[in-house]
């Protein structure tokens, strides 16, 4: 499909190869985690339409849980997902607003940030939020609709172990700390970030 094919690995470093691959004349970038897909083909028009309309610089997108077919944990997983889109909407106006799953950015705002940052949770977050203190405009879209994504992550961790950790990570955020993670939690997300699940 004449797509280019970059050097992957952890978020920041695959997200900041894709933006370095692109071509010049590329003035909007879209970061999409690889465990999502969008909720239809128009998706794409959808949001670049709105991110004009609203005169965004950055953006991101609420999100849906893939359906595991347990009952309990579907309704868990809505929950959560739910949870934070509420949170991503509530705080999109303030200085320190979240985002994640996909997330679409100009040029320009890329490289004036400098791109995604190593960070061991949140990078996307972290990202949104350098741009803000840069002076850029965020908003959570709505029109493009929830971006669908696996829960594959809480499977891996534990729906309450990596719930618990989301949930600080949201209250360190508002209060504008910068997280680092416990070499327990980053050893994990290495595991997490090879191309190979890890053996049970």
């Amino acid at each position: 499909l004449g797509c280019k094919v970059v050097d992957g690995g952890r978020p920041d470093a695959s997200r900041n190869n894709g933006a370095a691959a692109a071509s010049q004349s590329s003035k909007i970038f879209c970061f999409l985690d690889a465990d999502a897909r969008l909720d239809s083909e128009y998706a794409l028009e959808k949001a670049l339409d709105e991110m004009n309309g609203r005169w965004l610089q950055v953006a991101g997108t609420m999100q849906k849980p893939i359906k595991t077919g347990r009952f309990l944990r579907d309704i868990a997983y809505k929950i959560i997902y739910g949870s934070a889109n509420y949170v991503m909407k509530k705080e999109q106006h303030s200085r320190r607003p979240f985002m994640q799953t996909c997330m679409f950015a100009t040029r320009e705002v890329h490289e004036a940030i400098g791109g995604f940052k190593d960070w061991e949770h949140g990078e996307d977050s972290y990202y949104a939020r350098e741009a803000v203190e840069a002076g850029y405009r965020f908003g959570i879209l709505e029109s493009p609709g929830k971006v669908f994504i696996s829960p594959r992550r809480f499977e891996e961790c534990g729906l309450i172990s990596l719930g618990m950790r989301n949930l600080r990570f949201i209250r360190r955020m508002k209060k504008g700390e910068m997280v680092k993670q416990s070499e327990r939690d980053m050893e994990g997300n290495e595991r997490y970030w090879q191309d190979e699940p890890p053996k049970r």
